[in-house]
């Protein structure tokens, strides 16, 4: 396990408090000062389920995700953070090492009661949980699956943190080949898929934006050279009405970017109509108020690459949610 940690134990960094774990260590992030590891456990094979969506109590409960567990809980006294601050440093911490968020939601999002007891956590007094303030994040790093769990109980905040590597497969850092018949997103207004979140469901994209104050919207077509957005586009634009309909004093802009093929201002008329293609499809399909979403285009002027390529060029071209 420590293999996969960095080799040199002096590469220890702090980040807003949490102290990324060195060689030694399995976890890829060790408790804040002065906290209490109330729990300590594995390496060992086991399984250990990493929910993505809400779990009501009509729903099964999620399978486990099997490998090598290990566990860890903290015990963080005399602290006035919520549950979801109790998590911000971990959170911060794993995403700035490559690991991308999977799902993130509070008690009542999450499915309360049930959502808890699909967990196997650990029991008091090691781990406290109360059922109406806690909150759950999930990351993934290739093969490893990240848990974090935080609650309250008194003065007391609690976190629990659950890594799963998955055992050795094939090499998932093999390309896959095209497939047969897949438009070339040079040739289009696309999004490229690499810029894409990982997983675009509401809950993923307002923990990104309220994280990183922008959040990329994923899988955006048009047609070449003109704003009509493409049905493709529907889920990603669904998934963001959710995002707004979950959190209702959110506002947002829609900022569209071209690359930087043509001239400057046609580019930046066309980004502008892009981004408020989908403001109307927001408010006239989902019910947005229009309050609520503006809608911007920056053309050329905010790449995220070079576009001395077709494969960069696309990349330049997406849209973002930024959060006002």
């Amino acid at each position: 396990m420590s293999a996969r940690r960095p080799a040199s134990a002096a590469a220890l960094a702090l980040l807003g408090g949490l102290v990324l774990a060195p060689a030694a260590l399995a976890l890829p992030v060790s408790p804040p000062e002065g906290a209490v590891v109330t729990l300590a456990d594995g390496p060992r094979e086991g399984a250990f389920p990493v929910p993505d969506a809400p779990i009501g109590p009509d729903d099964p409960k999620p399978a486990g995700r099997s490998g090598q567990v290990e566990t860890e809980v903290w015990r963080i006294d005399n602290t006035d953070l919520n549950p979801a601050q109790l998590l911000d440093a971990a959170r911060s911490a794993l995403t700035d090492m490559g690991y991308a968020l999977r799902y993130d939601c509070a008690a009542e999002a999450c499915g309360g009661f049930d959502f808890r007891f699909a967990l196997p956590l650990a029991g008091a007094p090691e781990m406290e949980v109360d059922l109406a303030r806690y909150h759950y994040t999930a990351l993934v790093n290739g093969p490893e699956s990240i848990v974090l769990f935080a609650s309250r109980a008194g003065s007391s905040g609690y976190v629990q943190v659950v890594s799963i590597l998955a055992p050795p497969g094939p090499d998932a850092a093999a390309a896959p080949e095209a497939e047969a018949g897949a438009p070339d997103p040079a040739a289009t207004g696309a999004t490229a898929p690499q810029d894409a979140a990982a997983d675009a469901t509401p809950p993923v994209l307002l923990a990104e934006l309220r994280r990183d104050g922008r959040v990329r919207l994923p899988d955006i077509d048009f047609d070449a050279g003109n704003a009509s957005v493409l049905p493709g586009s529907a889920p990603a634009i669904a998934a963001l009405a959710g995002m707004l309909k979950a959190d209702p004093e959110v506002k947002v802009v829609i900022v569209g970017h071209t690359d930087a093929t043509g001239g400057l201002d046609a580019n930046l008329a066309l980004s502008k109509a892009r981004a408020e293609a989908i403001r109307t499809v927001l408010l006239r399909d989902h019910g947005i108020a229009a309050a609520r979403v503006a809608a911007a285009g920056v053309g050329p002027l905010s790449p995220i690459t070079n576009n001395a390529t077709d494969a960069a060029r696309a990349r330049n071209r997406r849209v973002e949610v930024v959060l006002q």
